[in-house]
């Protein structure tokens, strides 16, 4: 009961940074967090009452999805609550293959019916550490059930500072806090922005892209699909070129920067976070040596993408036929009762992959970077 009794106690993490990528001849690493069992345990208990319902009397034995669940929209497939007690989230291989199966099935679609002319890949910069934990717990207490009493009003004003703020205990080099924090010398050490890797974190990000996506459909009309901060979208939108896309998404930038700046605006006058003095301590080192760390926004050049559905080539309108290419081999493995036929299916595999190899470099040497990402996902997912 620590983590609800005692003010000052936070829940303790650790950080390892997993190799992401390779940019201007430097590594570029995500940091993943990980916590002792009984931590991560705890804060899935703590998690709950926000996740979840209590049940009724007549129906006590079932998990119920609570208002924040059920805030989050149909065309979100990433990290989806599960009604399943034995998991937290849905399986997020299912989960990925629908959002892509989706997006596919619009992109065919509007080919041959060209009712939306533009399909749109939208690209968030560092999304999950560069979320402002205020503007969460904003968004959090806007929508905060409204038949809490006083005193029920603190512990879950508590729960939530408990499970958006955690210790991180191995942020021991200036090397390591350069990789975290952009900068050293931040002490306390304390969980930036969006913490990939605990619980709680996959919840929220979700929570966060609720009014990220409000101003993405705002913007572009159409049909969407999303999997946390991965979307596509399907918009009649004119789009004259590249310079064009680049101001309309300037535009999308300062609107969601004025959208969360309200939350975190909100979340500052709240009491409740006055106290927190070792928090404030924190945050105050934090932004003063870097003022744009928190700071949501989508990229303008090269990751987002925008393509003239009426213009494609073939290959591309008919993708989706990999992944039932691909899931059939997956189902054919496991029913596959010779040496005879694992050959065969050996070849088969081989075959798909080297196609796909070849039109990742037609695609290159096309320059349609949009289609090779695509192929590129496949590629790794199935």
């Amino acid at each position: 009961m620590d983590i609800l009794d005692k003010e000052e106690y936070l829940f303790t993490t650790r950080v390892y940074f997993k190799p992401k990528s390779f940019e201007d001849g430097s590594p570029i690493y995500r940091p993943i967090h990980t916590a002792r069992l009984e931590q991560l345990i705890s804060m899935v208990a703590l998690l709950h009452p926000f996740i979840y319902e209590l049940p009724s009397d007549d129906n006590k034995w079932n998990l119920n999805l609570s208002n924040y669940s059920r805030l989050i929209p149909n065309n979100f497939y990433g990290n989806r609550v599960s009604l399943k007690p034995e998991e937290l989230f849905k399986d997020w291989r299912g989960q990925y293959k629908k959002y892509t199966q989706k997006a596919n099935e619009y992109f065919k679609a509007f080919y041959e019916s060209q009712k939306y002319k533009y399909e749109l890949k939208l690209d968030l910069k560092k999304f999950f550490p560069s979320v402002d934990p205020l503007a969460v717990y904003g968004i959090l207490m806007e929508h905060m059930p409204v038949t809490l009493s006083p005193e029920d009003i603190q512990t879950f004003k508590t729960a939530a500072y408990k499970l958006l703020v955690c210790e991180i205990e191995n942020l021991n080099t200036e090397e390591a806090q350069k990789y975290y924090y952009d900068s050293s010398g931040i002490t306390p050490a304390y969980t930036r922005g969006i913490a990939q890797g605990l619980p709680q974190f996959y919840f929220f990000g979700n929570i966060c892209m609720i009014n990220i996506s409000q101003i993405f459909d705002k913007a572009y009309e159409g049909k969407s699909v999303y999997y946390v901060d991965d979307s596509y979208i399907y918009t009649d939108q004119k789009i004259n070129d590249e310079k064009d896309f680049e101001r309309q998404l300037q535009k999308i930038n300062k609107q969601i920067q004025q959208e969360l700046s309200n939350y975190v605006k909100n979340a500052k006058a709240d009491t409740f976070f006055t106290k927190k003095i070792s928090f404030w301590d924190f945050m105050d080192r934090l932004l003063s040596i870097n003022p744009l760390c928190y700071n949501v926004e989508v990229h303008t050049k090269g990751k987002s993408t925008f393509t003239l559905i009426g213009n494609v080539r073939p290959g591309e309108v008919y993708l989706r036929n990999l992944s039932r290419e691909a899931s059939q081999i997956g189902a054919d493995i496991y029913s596959s009762y010779s040496e005879e036929e694992d050959e065969t299916l050996f070849h088969r595999t081989h075959a798909l992959q080297q196609a796909v190899y070849k039109e990742i470099e037609n695609a290159q040497e096309h320059g349609e970077e949009s289609y090779k990402e695509k192929l590129e996902r496949y590629n790794k997912f199935f």
